[in-house]
């Protein structure tokens, strides 16, 4: 009996046995796998050309089944062979790099192995362990369900020693301790197992009954691709859109024969779902990280409220807001009548975050409500609604936390424990000290910041200057400056030069853990200044924000990116002295993570330990002419902590 390989050994021995030997893989018509076409999938018929594909797969995994269960030799042959360019064109590296090997050895095995071949083509590559026709299994599996089971211990050989003796006769007893299983079995009357068809068993048809229930029910929640002509290729469970490069490549794998299968994984990086009646996500902090869904959702609840009855708001008025505009939805006269949709005029609004818009809508619920409950998880909604307690003519609670850590703070309580200078400067601290846009002090969290402002309440003046205007005072930056100083324990000290050389000469700090130089801090306060001056401006509808653009932040090839400072990160005589580690030895200077003159633009010198002759900076000319043009705007701080 022959015993299939796992296509591992197929790989290793099979290249060992015909070292010598020239194979020659018989011709195969491609067209056969491809459908005779040559081209892509019609362009209104994507989601067609996916799902046939989908179903040819289907039909190429039956066909191995088949001839496994007959003991075919040359069917079980050509499915592998039919599905070898799916293997490819799916980026399934092991059985891209594995398969191929098993199908050319086994289609020469007529003149490698004649014996062998001999014995496949009479259906000795499968085994019969019942009388049942159509019930073959392969040689692996076989050995895995009678020897390899039998032989079984609890958490197999690490589960009784590592000790390496042990081990090995744990091994070379293995096939020993399989016969007196299976034999103690036998004389226990559990050696023979029945002969009947699992499938055709009372208790097996219910089951099967009830699981294509739930398949039916399933597929009918699902969404269909086919009611529609999107432009999308979209899940059709969960709705999920998938990006170009998926799209590309499940449209047109048919033409791929053979992809580098080193290259990148292709997923679908988006999380943009489409909404059209499929089942809820069940992960809704990702579906909502998507600033596309959320639109989708908005505009979905929208639609949907529109045309419900007065009984599905059981009295209660609903405010929904989506992008400029809000609109309420009132109960009727009846309780079958339809909603009541108006817009609400003083509820429109052009701010951008929901943290912000939100005291809009609290304030407005202010007109006609002694207490408003705000609901949300996020740190700067808190901080904000401290800060406008006494703007907003109303008592207001937080409500944060899920299950059990869920709890109600009672803003107006804390806003006068902490008393009015601190609580008009929370919005200030909490941006200066990093939040969603603005970057934090490594090592220096809020807590430690508030505590310092707690004990001086001088600087509260500076914090809440922050964002009363887009432009930062000078005395307000400087005792900001002042505060970095007490931050990092220099108490005598004013300027953050002066505490970062202190902190080196005495202690040699690491960069990372100093604090930020006076030319960085300054373009941190105005980031936190912007930051500030939106959180400040929540209670307008339509705020007149100026752009970011030289506020901390500048403009790119289109994209908005941190500007963290002016100056060069250090002298051109320091720079000289930059050299490269012995790992660019290999990679020649070509990885950025590696090489630290390539991360700050400067050629290689003597004193790298490259290979300098053969450096890739030096043969593409980069030298010490061509860095004067630098700019000095490296992003050294890459994780933002200014």
């Amino acid at each position: 009996m022959l015993v299939e390989p796992c296509a591992s050994k197929i790989a290793v021995e099979g290249l060992k046995r015909t070292r010598k030997r020239t194979l020659e893989p018989p011709e195969v018509n491609l067209a056969t796998y491809t459908g005779g076409r040559k081209d892509g999938p019609l362009p209104f018929a994507e989601h067609v050309s996916l799902h046939s594909d989908r179903v040819f797969l289907q039909n190429s995994l039956k066909l191995d089944i088949a001839g496994i269960r007959e003991s075919n030799w040359e069917l079980h042959l050509a499915s592998v062979r039919q599905m070898l360019p799916w293997v490819f064109a799916y980026d399934h590296v092991n059985y891209s790099r594995y398969l191929p090997v098993y199908w050319l050895e086994m289609s020469n095995l007529a003149n490698t192995h004649p014996v062998i071949y001999t014995q496949c083509i009479g259906g000795d590559f499968a085994v019969q362990r019942s009388s049942n026709a159509f019930a073959k299994i392969p040689c692996d599996q076989t050995i895995e369900q009678t020897a390899n089971r039998d032989s079984k211990t609890k958490g197999g050989m690490t589960g009784f020693s590592t000790n390496k003796r042990a081990v090995n006769r744990w091994i070379w007893s293995h096939h020993a301790r399989g016969s007196i299983t299976h034999e103690c079995e036998t004389m226990a009357g559990k050696g023979e197992r029945s002969g009947t068809r699992s499938d055709l068993l009372h208790s097996r048809m219910k089951h099967d009954k009830l699981a294509i229930g739930k398949i039916i029910d399933t597929v009918n929640s699902m969404f269909n691709p086919f009611e529609y002509e999107p432009a999308e290729l979209i899940h059709i469970a969960s709705g999920l859109v998938a990006t170009q490069d998926v799209q590309n490549d499940l449209q047109f794998a048919k033409q791929i024969s053979i992809k580098n299968i080193e290259r990148d994984k292709r997923a679908a990086t988006s999380s943009q779902i489409r909404i059209h009646g499929q089942l809820l996500p069940q992960q809704w902090k990702k579906f909502l990280s998507n600033g596309e869904n959320k639109k989708s959702l908005i505009e979905f609840l929208d639609e949907t409220w529109s045309n419900v009855s007065t009984s599905e708001l059981r009295g209660v008025k609903v405010f929904l807001a989506h992008n400029k505009k809000c609109h309420s939805f009132s109960p009727g006269k009846e309780a079958s009548d339809i909603v009541i949709r108006l817009e609400e005029t003083k509820l429109c609004s052009s701010q951008e975050e929901a943290d912000t818009r939100i005291y809009l809508h609290a304030s407005f619920a202010a007109n006609t409500s002694t207490d408003v409950i705000i609901m949300s998880p996020d740190t700067d909604v808190f901080v904000i609604g401290v800060s406008l307690q006494n703007l907003i003519p109303a008592h207001l609670y937080f409500h944060t936390g899920r299950g059990t850590n869920s709890r109600t703070i009672d803003i107006k309580m804390i806003k006068d424990n902490i008393g009015e200078s601190v609580s008009q400067a929370l919005i200030g601290l909490h941006c200066f000290t990093g939040c969603d846009s603005v970057s934090s002090f490594y090592g220096k969290g809020k807590k430690k910041a508030l505590s310092l402002l707690l004990r001086e309440n001088e600087f509260c003046y500076a914090f809440s200057d922050l964002g009363n205007e887009f432009y930062v005072k000078p005395d307000t930056a400087k005792s900001l400056e002042m505060f970095v100083c007490r931050l990092y324990g220099q108490q005598n000290v004013t300027s953050v030069n002066e505490a970062r050389y202190n902190m080196f000469r005495f202690q040699r700090k690491l960069e990372i853990t100093m604090p930020p130089n006076q030319d960085a801090l300054s373009e941190h306060i105005k980031r936190a200044n912007y930051q500030a001056g939106v959180y400040k401006r929540s209670l307008h509808a339509n705020p007149d924000i100026p752009s970011p653009d030289c506020h901390g932040w500048k403009i790119e090839n289109g994209d908005l990116v941190i500007h963290w400072m002016n100056l060069l990160p250090a002298p051109d005589s320091l720079m000289d002295l930059i050299n490269c580690s012995a790992k660019c030895k290999k990679s020649h200077c070509k990885d950025v993570n590696i090489c630290t003159c390539l991360q700050n633009r400067v050629p290689c010198t003597d004193m790298c330990k490259c290979a300098r002759d053969s450096c890739y900076k030096i043969s593409k000319n980069i030298g010490h002419d061509d860095d004067d043009t630098d700019d000095g705007d490296d992003d050294d701080d890459d994780d933002e902590v200014a």
